[in-house]
């Protein structure tokens, strides 16, 4: 007799899957099911044990019917799962991100034998799949799930901690000790387990993913309900969570939408019909016969995520402020985007802030910031480089920035290139660089170039388009200058022989003033 013949519920198992096999169309004689047994399980019963059987599972409700001559097969009853039913249960735990890749071949196979006979050995088949995909899940999700569940049907609050990250079998907790929350409601998105919960004394709604809970504990006090969560209740708990794509917490609100063709059933896909009216009113700036204005019922957290992703084919109209921050987000992406691969100079170059510039240079290894400002409506950024680590930095070159530095005591002697580029500056800023040997003033308003008295190794010095300086008499006091370049019309002929006379090795360049080109 074959291993674990003996045992009763073993026999009954393997009658009962032999049965599944069996429909109106397809009748199974008795002596057909021996043989079965036989050749499958290597089970000898004799016919009267096998009557004995098949009376025991009449007798627990199964109903077999009798087809003549033909055998007899098993009806299902109405609350009996079809086989179309149970295959989508099998795929939510083969893709499910819960469930680990260790467990899901167990739970599967206890799916499958519920179903007929050719989808038990169609489910094999996926069983041995599940094996293989690789799941990025926590231990113990499912006994996380139970125990959530049980808290919520005994109306019990819970003690827990949030794992942040997991290294090497080693949890980062989020909290010191763990905290007490009231459980609402479980609730299953893209593939993840959430709770609806409230931290004690916590007027908010929180969100939080079952399979990052640890240490949960079901206390014996009794769960508090917030007024937020009243809020959502008054509106239907289920259709609050039917309503966000994400589950991102929040309370609902109405959006107004503009959709294009190919983004309308986006939307009815995320949020469903059932939270979306049509806005009979189109406004004179949205009169396009190709799109449509729709009205969406959810939450910020849940929509604002879900309308960066689909910019190109749905525009929020109102509130204006989630507008606004949904622009932002998608000028942040393109930039993004645009600096990455670049080479780190380029990066420094289209920064959006000073800090952002500096950061990529230092982490690319490199000590030269090349930064244009961003001040609004045309106006110069204002920067005050106390409040930025410019230490370490050889090169540093601002366009459109109106600088100062606020800390008289800063002072960085690393800095050798210091270019002001049609920008503002008091001369007073060049005392917190003592060590310069390139300085470069281009399309400023400064009226002298005194500053430069400070410099006595200056190598290289450029004043272009700074019509305001007239006296130039501070040039012929340096001594090792190796370039210079002006267009100023204040810097005659008799001044570049006397320059030339006194830096023979300079590279002197005389521009026309600006105005005067072509």
């Amino acid at each position: 007799m074959a291993k674990g013949t003996g045992d009763r519920t073993f026999f009954h198992e393997t009658v009962l899957e032999i049965l599944n096999e069996t429909s109106p169309e397809k009748p199974m004689q008795k002596k057909r099911m021996l043989e079965i047994l036989k050749q499958r399980y290597d089970i000898t019963p004799t016919r009267t044990t096998l009557d004995r059987k098949l009376a025991d599972l009449e007798t627990k409700g199964y109903n077999l019917v009798n087809a003549g001559r033909k055998g007899f097969y098993l009806e299902r009853s109405d609350d009996s799962l079809s086989d179309g039913e149970l295959r989508i249960l099998i795929d939510s735990i083969m893709y499910s991100k819960v469930v680990t890749e260790d467990d899901s071949p167990a739970i599967i196979d206890k799916i499958a034998k519920l179903g007929s006979g050719d989808f038990q050995k169609e489910m094999k088949k996926r069983s041995h799949v599940a094996k293989d995909i690789k799941k990025d899940v926590y231990w113990g999700t499912v006994d996380s799930v139970e125990l959530v569940q049980k808290a919520i049907f005994t109306g019990k609050q819970i003690s827990c901690n949030y794992i942040l990250s997991f290294d090497s079998y080693e949890f980062d907790y989020k909290f010191a000790e763990n905290v007490v929350i009231n459980p609402y409601e479980l609730a299953f998105s893209n593939g993840k387990y959430f709770l609806l919960c409230s931290y004690e004394n916590d007027e908010g709604l929180s969100v939080l993913r079952v399979d990052r809970l640890d240490l949960i504990d079901v206390l014996s006090s009794n769960c508090i309900e917030n007024d937020a969560l009243k809020k959502v209740k008054d509106q239907n708990l289920q259709s609050y969570i039917y309503s966000q794509p994400e589950l991102k917490g929040g309370q609902p609100e109405s959006f107004d939408l503009l959709c294009y063709p190919e983004g309308i059933e986006a939307v009815y896909d995320a949020f469903g019909s059932s939270n979306i009216r049509d806005m009979i009113s189109r406004p004179e700036n949205y009169d396009d016969p190709d799109t449509k204005l729709i009205s969406v019922r959810t939450t910020r957290e849940a929509i604002k995520s879900w309308a960066v992703f689909h910019a190109d084919s749905v525009v929020i109209i109102k509130p204006q402020e989630l507008r606004d921050e949904i622009v932002e987000a998608l000028k942040t992406a393109e930039h993004t985007y645009l600096k990455s691969g670049k080479p780190s100079r380029i990066r420094s170059w289209i920064a959006r802030s000073l800090d952002e510039a500096i950061r990529e240079v230092k982490n690319s290894g490199k000590k030269a910031v090349h930064y244009t400002g961003h001040g609004k409506k045309k106006q110069l950024e204002k920067i005050d480089l106390a409040d930025y680590d410019i230490t370490g930095l050889r090169d540093l070159s601002l366009w459109c920035c109106d600088v100062k530095c606020s800390k008289s005591d800063s002072v960085y002697p690393d800095m050798k290139y210091l270019y002001f580029i049609r920008g503002a500056f008091t001369p007073d800023i060049y005392q917190h660089f003592p060590s310069l040997t390139h300085i470069t003033v281009s399309g400023s308003d400064i009226n002298n170039i005194d500053f430069i008295k400070r410099y006595d190794k200056l190598y290289a010095l450029r004043i272009v388009e700074c019509g305001n300086v007239t006296d130039f008499s501070p040039v012929f006091g340096l001594n090792e200058l190796k370039v210079f370049e002006t267009d100023s019309e204040h810097f005659n002929e008799e001044m570049v022989e006397k320059l030339r006379e006194k830096f023979p090795d300079c590279k002197i360049r005389i521009d026309e003033p600006r105005k005067k080109r072509g």
